[in-house]
């Protein structure tokens, strides 16, 4: 936070004519109510923000980066539903308020610089009405273009498609129509992100709410892309300003921390393989693909954990988290063969629980599981059984 002394020396000298035209992030008019509006910007920065008839523009010198169109409160009945770690979020009986972008904008918007010179803009919704979430749109120019939104697949630009920000099952196979309930959408993703890289305008953006979001990046609108946020009192997000894409990656971790050690080379040298069915089949595998001349550096290995039946043919991990003796009865000195020649092995694991597991009794006593509200642990489908989750915010339960 600037110097307060400063501050109030801005609020006093702003008058509301620079209020009602152009406004800069030194934005003194933001009076409040007492409370840190955090119009925390100096006076020699690059950042502002301009009120035109279409709403607030953010620029980064003479770049202009954002124009922030329209703010909607919502009101709604959330419905969550989930089948097979796939969820469903509907927002029954919908309705929007459209919010003024006008002269008393900074009654409700606060905007500051970060330490790492991002701009953070908190849009206070709740501040004008009660609501149960947020819509913000930006007008979607010519050239815009969507990188990033964390683990997708399918696409590197995702202009024109609807990207849910939630934590899900990404699919066993992926469709643009699911036609199986184990099928997954193309952006259904284990690792999202609220966040994108437009490499034409030279800028990023995130998104800083923990809440549900879905981003409709012109899926439903050829002149606006919109972002819902299931959160009706405050949203923020993060504007970074490059101008080149390894300045916007920068400024990102600058904000959200970077790793403190370098990933080893053989993470990037050569091609990781998938393999299973047992040492011998494994061993095989990774021997025909290096005969081949294919660099590999690491053989992932699911089915370390042994092979589950579900019936008519199909197979797939067993959750109980202790190596199989039968598929892999020498799993050490294989590890450090595939290791003598180069190949790291990697296992898998998940938060699943599954009664009638050596772990699954021993958590539950121990209250390691993640709980209804009457303290009986929270039990679903997986696949073809019913399982349980290891409560990972607890800290017995993870130490």
């Amino acid at each position: 936070m600037w110097n307060i002394d400063w501050l109030n020396m801005v609020k006093r000298a702003a008058v509301a004519v620079a209020c009602a035209a152009v406004l800069s992030l030194a934005i003194a008019c933001q009076e409040g109510d007492g409370e840190d509006d955090g119009a925390a910007v100096p006076e020699a920065s690059a950042w502002s923000v301009t009120l035109n008839d279409g709403g607030l523009d953010i620029h980064y010198g003479d770049r202009l980066l954002l124009r922030l169109s329209e703010v909607e409160a919502l009101t709604f009945t959330p419905r969550v539903t989930m089948l097979f770690g796939f969820f469903d979020h509907e927002m029954e009986d919908e309705r929007a308020t459209a919010l003024p972008l006008d002269a008393s904008w900074a009654d409700w918007i606060r905007v500051s610089e970060t330490a790492g010179g991002a701009l953070r803009v908190s849009v206070r919704a709740g501040r004008k009405v009660d609501a149960d979430g947020t819509r913000l749109s930006f007008t979607l120019f010519d050239g815009d273009r969507f990188w990033g939104f964390g683990g997708q697949y399918n696409f590197i630009d995702l202009r024109g498609r609807a990207v849910p920000v939630w934590t899900q099952e990404q699919g066993v196979g992926r469709s643009e129509k699911t036609l199986l309930p184990t099928t997954g959408t193309l952006t259904d993703a284990y690792f999202p992100m609220p966040y994108f890289l437009d490499p034409s305008k030279g800028m990023g953006f995130l998104l800083e709410n923990s809440e549900y979001a879905l981003f409709d990046l012109g899926a439903s609108d050829s002149i606006r892309w919109n972002v819902t946020v299931w959160d009706g009192s405050e949203v923020s997000f993060l504007v970074f300003p490059g101008p080149e894409p390894d300045d916007v990656v920068a400024q990102l971790t600058a904000e959200t921390g970077r790793l403190k050690s370098v990933p080893p080379d053989w993470a990037f040298e050569g091609v990781w393989l998938g393999a299973q069915g047992g040492t011998d089949r494994v061993r095989e595998r990774v021997t025909t693909a290096r005969d081949a001349g294919v660099p590999v550096t690491a053989v992932w290995v699911q089915d370390w954990l042994g092979r589950r039946e579900f019936g008519l043919d199909n197979a797939g991990v067993k959750y109980h988290w202790t190596h199989d003796e039968d598929l892999y009865p020498d799993l050490e000195a294989l590890i450090d063969e595939f290791r003598f020649n180069g190949v790291r092995f990697l296992g898998y694991f998940n938060p699943f629980v599954v009664p009638g597991y050596d772990q699954y009794d021993d958590a539950l006593a121990r209250g390691y599981l993640v709980s209804r509200p009457d303290g009986t642990p929270y039990l679903f489908p997986i696949i073809t059984f019913t399982g349980g989750l290891l409560d990972v915010t607890n800290p017995d339960a993870v130490a």
